[in-house]
């Protein structure tokens, strides 16, 4: 036999034993050994302790690998994000500042008003303080009947500020006299002439209502406890024909508030109201615990 016959001779036999040996029969059998055979080593694997200790330090370096890089990633992510919120931080803090100083400018005029207001205030109350202490000694008696006609003639339309009408003009002896038989006749107080400074008779007011005329006095006093006793004594005059009143020469302001005060009493809003020493004061409440309080505006009273 020649060896080129030799070969194909023994390649057909490899051939048919490779045939036989994946013949499904025999590769059927042929898993079921190598499942055992794998089966066995997996086990001899598992009790061998060494190879357990390798297998988890390896699996252990791919774990912790694997959780670091997923960790660094999520780091990494999370850096750049921190990144963008400072860079936008640093934004916003640059407009807060342009904010701040735009109301700084803004406000530095309004400071400057309110200072204003608040000078104008102080100006006001102080104006106000001794526009009361100049009227503290007057009294205004209305419905004072004249004792001659000359009164009337020496009437004065100023109803300002007294002594504005005791500089253009003397005083009427006349109205003094008036003044002081009221005083004596009526209130039960003597008055000398050298306890009142001035007095004049003010310009007649017309009524709608009627056809005569109502006239005032305003008096400046020179002994003050003269003129604090003949004001106590105005509750005397409840009654009185004619009828007669007896008010302090209040400031315009302290008049209107008054007049409101005296109408809100009418119509049971508040219990009482009366003026001391040019100030205005208010009883709100009958109830005897209810204490009187100063009314310096219209908010203090109710509405």
């Amino acid at each position: 036999m020649s060896m080129s016959q030799s070969t194909r001779a023994r390649k057909s036999e490899n051939e048919d034993l490779l045939d036989s040996i994946f013949d499904d029969r025999n590769i059927e059998k042929l898993g079921d050994k190598l499942s055992n055979v794998i089966f066995r080593s997996v086990n001899r694997c598992l009790e061998n302790k060494t190879i357990i200790d390798k297998l988890g330090d390896s699996l252990s370096d791919k774990i912790c690998s694997a959780v670091m890089q997923s960790f660094q990633t999520k780091l990494d992510s999370l850096t750049n994000e921190i990144s963008s919120v400072k860079a936008d931080q640093v934004i916003l803090q640059q407009k807060v500042e342009k904010i701040e100083a735009s109301i700084a400018v803004i406000s530095r005029p309004n400071t400057e008003i309110t200072n204003s207001i608040r000078d104008i205030s102080s100006l006001k109350r102080q104006y106000d303080n001794l526009d009361r202490q100049s009227r503290r000694d007057n009294l205004i008696i209305n419905g004072l009947t004249p004792l001659s006609y000359s009164e009337v003639g020496h009437s004065s339309s100023n109803q300002g500020n007294i002594d504005e009408i005791s500089m253009s003009q003397s005083t009427n002896v006349t109205v003094e006299l008036s003044v002081m038989e009221f005083c004596s006749s009526v209130l039960k107080i003597d008055v000398v002439p050298t306890d009142i400074s001035v007095a004049h008779r003010l310009a007649p007011r017309h009524t709608a209502a009627q056809s005569n005329t109502t006239s005032s006095v305003i008096v400046k006093f020179t002994n003050r406890k003269i003129r604090d006793k003949i004001y106590a004594a105005r509750k005397n005059l409840k009654g009185h024909v004619p009828r007669i009143f007896i008010n302090e020469h209040l400031s315009s302001e302290t008049a209107t508030l008054f007049k409101i005060a005296r109408d809100l009493a009418k119509q049971k809003k508040i219990s009482s109201t009366w003026t001391y020493n040019g100030l205005l004061f208010a009883k709100l409440s009958d109830l005897p615990t209810t204490r009187p309080i100063r009314i310096d505006r219209r908010s203090d009273l109710p509405q």
